[in-house]
């Protein structure tokens, strides 16, 4: 289900004090209005302007992805005429999500963020961004670090004038190095078994570099994340002397791996966690693979 905006509020302590209105300063249009005669024109200021502004925040200037922009130019007018009631509402969330998949986009796409703005009476790119970035879900599209490339559906309206875009934001996988990964889930499972009152989970360290060598085995496409898990166990079992359990988990967000309770609660938890990502076939954005494995204290061997 995606995020959609549905009312803007401007709110006041005092109502004896007159209602005044300034754009915040990260988002403030940059010198003189300008026009945009046409969508193309509109589309290359809106991304002059938008890595100004990411530039006063410290962030990395942001591409056009010219051929995802051609498919965004292509229904973008489908996408306002379903907002605004000439279409099926169902057209709008179908479109927004064909856009994030990015289809035509080269590269891992790690994640993205998808927003659209129409901005009556005016014709102005820099006033168009700075309303946008007024939106929690435009800073999210648009400000999110590590964003490297947007696609950009443009509309122009006359009578009255309006400004309208669909844009996505994509972050890109780069090299197969997860070792923060690793460590931010580490940290989870420390906190999760703080708050369970357990010790920190100890980790198998000789297991690090069979691991990591048969993800990158899953990263170059060479293996599935099952038959590395298979590889990743049987040398546990072999190495330690113990009997190994483990899983695999293949999602878009680390968010996604959730470690059972009955392995968190083991008094003694002995434990190695991989990250790697692949790209499923057929898939549109790659996908993290978590391998977790830990030593089975139920049936290990004295």
């Amino acid at each position: 289900m995606l995020a959609r905006p549905f009312a803007q509020i401007l709110a006041r302590r005092n109502e004896q004090v007159a209602l005044t209105y300034a754009l915040p300063v990260y988002a403030e249009p940059h010198g003189e209005p300008q026009v945009a005669p046409n969508a193309e024109q509109f589309a290359q200021a809106v991304v002059t302007e938008l890595n100004r502004v990411r530039a006063l925040g410290g962030l990395s200037a942001v591409r056009l992805n010219l051929d995802e922009t051609a498919s965004a130019t292509q229904v973008a007018t489908h996408y306002f005429a379903a907002a605004l009631g000439r279409g099926q509402p169902t057209d709008m969330d179908t479109i927004a999500l064909a856009l994030l998949a990015g289809w035509h986009v080269t590269g891992m796409i790690r994640d993205g963020g998808f927003v659209s703005s129409l901005l009556p009476h005016t014709r102005d790119p820099g006033r168009w961004l700075a309303s946008t970035l007024e939106m929690p879900l435009g800073r999210s599209a648009l400000m999110m670090e590590g964003i490297e490339e947007i696609a950009l559906g443009p509309v122009v309206l006359d009578h009255p004038d309006a400004l309208g875009a669909v844009v996505v934001g994509y972050r890109f996988h780069h090299g197969n190095d997860h070792a923060d990964d690793v460590k931010r889930l580490l940290i989870r499972t420390v906190q999760a078994r703080r708050r369970m009152k357990l010790p920190p989970p100890t980790r198998l360290g000789d297991m690090q570099a069979v691991m990591q060598a048969e993800l990158a085995r899953v990263n170059h496409g060479t293996a599935q994340p099952m038959e590395a898990l298979q590889r990743v166990l049987a040398r546990g079992v072999n190495q330690f002397g113990a009997d190994m359990r483990g899983y695999v988990v293949e999602a878009t967000s680390l968010d996604a791996l959730e470690i059972p309770v009955e392995v968190l609660a083991q008094p003694k938890l002995v434990l190695e966690i991989g990250v790697t990502h692949h790209k499923p076939q057929g898939a549109a954005w790659a996908q993290f693979v978590i391998l977790v494995i830990f030593v089975d204290q139920h049936t290990t061997r004295a």
